[in-house]
C-alpha cells in the first residue's frame, strides 16, 4: 500500500539578497557612534537614503 505524501506548497518571499558588496543590503548589526549613541544598521535603512559605514581602528 503506497504512503506518499503530497509536496507541501512552496512559500517565496521576495528578500533582499544580504552581503557586503555595493548594491546589497547590508547585515543587522548593532553599533555605538563615537558619541556613545547606539545605532542599528535597520535604524540607518529604514530613513530611505544611502548609508556608507567607514570603520576605523588603530591598534
Amino acid at each position: 500500500m503506497p504512503t506518499a505524501v503530497p509536496p507541501k506548497a512552496a512559500v517565496i518571499v521576495d528578500q533582499p539578497e544580504v552581503g557586503t558588496a555595493v548594491g546589497k543590503t547590508v547585515p543587522h548589526f548593532e553599533f555605538t557612534l563615537i558619541d556613545g549613541t547606539k545605532r542599528s544598521t535597520a535604524q540607518l535603512a529604514s530613513q530611505g537614503k544611502p548609508v556608507f559605514l567607514f570603520f576605523f581602528a588603530t591598534w
